[in-house]
């Protein structure tokens, strides 16, 4: 079916330590823009000078991948999905993919060849779609849960490492999320089909509810998969509203640049109105 390339893609990131010997890496998708300047600047927390820790970013107020979480032998925990460029210590893949075998042992890795990890992860995609696809029939609608890398490396680095990273999760106290866990910071990209999602109803009012920004229709793809014109008016908006945010003037151009500055606070604001 149409999921396989997703599937795919969520196990091959999984193995992302085996094409990179950086000490740290950043995973992204590509519907993601990048609005802002300062990148290495903001992904990372430098209060302990001699150990920078990746900023997570993530929010408690809905899951968009429960049962990916919960065939990990969590329950109600943050979701990361929204976390652009998701940094990862590189031996932390390694602690993850200990976790997946954990939970979902190998069975037939013995007789067949191949990696111990790669048909725990066949089991696992088979359970969350298994328990996904159950809870949809009962609510009505179509379609199943494919297992997210952002999050089950997201809750797998909330639980077992933790004081390893930086955390910057919305809503943090509708679970309890320890305060200390979520201030706000500053982002340098933004996962477009999930900017300003907020709103978002609940399960059971999905088959009745239809998304102007979204596919035609009821359902789940309403709300998760967006038209391309409602992508392009949220990509453009975003990547203008970083750009109305630099104060051209620190760079001494004030007369040459306050044109441009005006314009783009302009379409910032024309573009915001439109999504």
């Amino acid at each position: 079916g149409s999921g396989k390339g997703m599937v795919w893609k969520e196990w091959s990131e999984c193995w992302a330590d085996r094409y990179s010997d950086a000490d740290m890496i950043a995973i992204m998708d590509s519907d993601v823009v990048f609005q802002t300047f300062g990148v290495a600047q903001l992904l990372f927390d430098y209060s302990e000078v001699d150990r920078p820790r990746p900023i997570i970013f993530g929010h408690a107020h809905e899951s968009y991948f429960p049962w990916t979480v919960m065939e990990l032998g969590f329950g109600i925990n943050p979701d990361f999905m929204d976390a652009m460029p998701f940094v990862v210590r590189r031996e932390d893949f390694a602690g993850f993919r200990a976790l997946v075998m954990r939970q979902h042992p190998a069975t037939r890795a013995a007789s067949t060849g191949g990696e111990d990890f790669d048909w725990s992860f066949l089991r696992f995609v088979e359970a969350v779609h298994e328990r996904s696809s159950s809870v949809s029939k009962s609510l009505g609608i179509s379609g199943s849960e494919c297992p997210s890398f952002h999050s089950m490396m997201g809750v797998y680095l909330w639980q077992e490492r933790r004081a390893h990273y930086s955390w910057s999760i919305r809503h943090g106290h509708l679970i309890g999320i320890p305060p200390e866990h979520t201030c706000p910071r500053l982002r340098v990209a933004h996962h477009v089909p999930y900017w300003g999602d907020a709103g978002v109803p609940d399960a059971e009012q999905l088959p009745r509810i239809k998304s102007l920004n979204g596919e035609a229709g009821g359902g789940w793809r309403a709300f998760f998969g967006i038209s391309g014109t409602a992508y392009s008016l949220r990509a453009t908006a975003l990547t203008l509203m970083g750009l109305c945010e630099v104060s051209w003037a620190i760079h001494g151009h004030v007369g040459a640049a306050k044109g441009w500055y005006d314009l783009h606070r302009m379409l910032c604001s024309h573009g915001t109105q439109a999504v």
